[in-house]
């Protein structure tokens, strides 16, 4: 931003590129949601002044503006919608199935954005069904965080020759609905393979490779962005092809906070082992609400997130990139 009057009120405002039109004043400055906004671009602007300022009202245009007041340069933002959005990778949109090893050992992964609680959440193999409460945590926590993964094991009716696994919900083991994750090996056709069909997490015909001793059946994002289970060496408890760079398992992304707790308005990240073009770092609260989403360059090394205004608490940071999915935890005071 250029240089601006220091004046004794202040606020960011919104507005249209090609017509001036205010388009939102932020309550305590922040955060800046263009959600449903649409296709186009906008100007955040940053007022100083002294004294009394009308016109800083939505539908207002910032000509109308009058007072004893300076503007900073404004900030563009091109919003893409449609098939001129960078995806990032695959979006999840609840738990799913990342990984099933032979000695009945699951572990389910949070994709999404949301602090998500599995514990009412049921496994099933027809006709056997458990509620993940009953199982014994292996690693993790039933309560997910964003990019986590948690292990469960002690699923009674897991055979590790021919079987379907799915990941429900709700008990309503019929619907199309609560089952969210679902994956079938040794043979097709099992009894619930028909409602993963329905739901689209699964396609007739499809089958994975039984897990063995020395390789866990795994899910992975294909070059088509589409999910499908493979073969590979066990990495429970840990990422694997569905959270790390697709194409190149062996590759782990890391993403550290310093110094935590944080003081102040800087978040201090080190990022390490990105490989996409952009990159997406948001910050989210422990109820799972986004408080702050951007799309930057792809970057290695030492960055600079500017804070949301937030209370005191605990919170997380997530960074997706290239498919890959990693959040970290940090305290701010």
């Amino acid at each position: 931003m250029a240089g601006y009057l220091a004046g004794d009120n202040s606020t960011f405002f919104i507005t249209d590129s090609a017509t001036g039109e205010i388009l939102g004043v932020p309550g305590n400055n922040g955060p800046f949601d263009l959600d449903g906004a649409g296709a186009g671009s906008c100007e955040i602007w940053y007022l100083s002044a002294f004294g009394d300022v009308t016109g800083v009202t939505m539908g207002s245009n910032i000509d109308d503006i009058a007072g004893c007041f300076d503007l900073s340069d404004p900030i563009v933002v091109t919003r893409n919608a449609g098939d001129d959005c960078d995806g990032g990778g695959f979006n999840f949109t609840n738990i799913v199935i990342n990984e099933v090893a032979a000695d009945g050992m699951i572990e389910l992964f949070n994709g999404t954005d949301s602090i998500i609680d599995v514990s009412s959440y049921w496994v099933c193999n027809f006709p056997a069904y458990t509620q993940i409460s009953n199982m014994t945590v292996e690693c993790g926590d039933l309560l997910m965080q964003p990019g986590e993964v948690t292990v469960i094991s002690g699923f009674n009716a897991f055979a590790a020759v021919d079987a379907e696994l799915g990941l429900y919900t709700t008990n309503s083991f019929s619907s199309s609905t609560a089952l969210v994750s679902y994956l079938e090996w040794g043979s097709t056709g099992h009894q619930r393979a028909s409602v993963a069909v329905a739901a689209g997490i699964w396609a007739a015909g499809q089958v994975a490779d039984a897990p063995t001793a020395s390789q866990s059946v795994q899910l992975s994002i294909n070059d088509s962005d589409e999910l499908s289970y493979d073969l590979a060496d066990p990495t429970l408890c840990s990422l694997n092809n569905a959270t790390t760079t697709t194409g190149n398992p062996g590759a782990q992304m890391s993403v550290s906070v310093f110094p935590n707790p944080v003081q102040g308005d800087m978040l201090n990240l080190v990022l390490d082992g990105m490989s996409g073009e952009m990159m997406r770092v948001q910050i989210i609260d422990i109820n799972g609400q986004l408080l702050y989403n951007s799309v930057t360059d792809m970057s290695n090394g030492q960055m600079g997130v500017d804070l949301p205004i937030t209370p005191a608490g605990t919170y997380f940071v997530r960074v997706v990139n290239n498919g890959i999915a990693v959040t970290e935890r940090f305290v701010r005071f």
